[in-house]
């Protein structure tokens, strides 16, 4: 380590490579692994990189400097990977799923639609590809015209995979937007049977109990999606509408304390 740092690094690369494996001390073993991926990084060898870098363990991994490696060898491959795609199968569908992708992260949904439809019309096999369809229909859009496209989608992609509890919990929510609640618990209910830690169709369902007028339903659904996660400070919030429902007020401002 010391010679990588006085800058002879590949002729020193086989001493750190050998003594890695057996080094014990945690620092020592941080700062060893991101030279060596450093070193590979540095000499093109990403797979080697990412290789250096996995035995790290948690506390290592999280090295401000080791992520920041991870990131540029993980884009460096990506990039890698994408042009050797383009070239050998430029018009395949995972081509157009990746330009879906890259259009969604430019909020050009529509133009990422119609590229997922193009995957769709090389592979209708594709799994997943109607359930995205249906959300970015829904982002653009929640008219009923929307929301009747992108129920169609949801159905699709649950005609090939029943265990989508997503897809469940989204036709909820059109439902919902229908103003049609006992139609709308159904979907969350079926969600949950497939997926008992979907924290949104927990939230959902509690929200749909309490305006049905069963509060202590609500509160069961509510308080479980708070133990799945604590912070979600859409569930504190309907646990505290559930909990003035049934006259608890000290427990309901307690939770909206906790929302605010």
């Amino acid at each position: 380590m010391s010679e990588f740092r006085r800058g002879n690094k590949q002729e020193t690369w086989p001493l750190p490579a050998e003594s890695f494996p057996h080094v014990q001390d945690a620092t020592v073993r941080t700062e060893a692994g991101i030279d060596l991926a450093t070193l590979d990084y540095e000499s093109h060898d990403l797979d080697r990189a990412v290789d250096a870098l996995r035995p790290l363990g948690p506390a290592g991994a999280d090295a401000p400097a080791a992520i920041y490696l991870a990131y540029r060898a993980y884009s460096d491959l990506a990039a890698q990977r994408l042009a050797r795609l383009a070239e050998v199968a430029p018009e395949s569908s995972q081509m157009h799923l990746i330009l879906a992708q890259a259009l969604a992260s430019q909020d050009d949904f529509q133009g990422a639609i119609t590229q997922y439809r193009k995957a769709l019309e090389i592979d209708p096999r594709l799994l997943g590809v109607h359930f995205v369809v249906g959300q970015m229909i829904l982002a653009q859009s929640s008219d009923e015209p929307a929301r009747q496209q992108a129920e169609t989608e949801f159905k699709l992609d649950l005609a090939a995979d029943p265990m989508n509890a997503e897809c469940e919990y989204l036709l909820g929510e059109i439902e919902w937007l229908r103003s049609k609640p006992q139609e709308a618990l159904a979907y969350y209910e079926k969600a949950l049977a497939v997926r008992p830690t979907l924290v949104d169709a927990h939230i959902a369902a509690g929200k749909v109990l309490t305006g049905l007028g069963q509060p202590d339903e609500a509160l069961k659904q509510l308080l479980q999606a708070i133990a799945l996660d604590p912070q979600n400070e859409v569930a504190h919030y309907s646990l505290s509408q559930a909990y003035r429902k049934l006259g608890r007020s000290q427990e309901a401002e307690h939770e909206l304390a906790i929302f605010r």
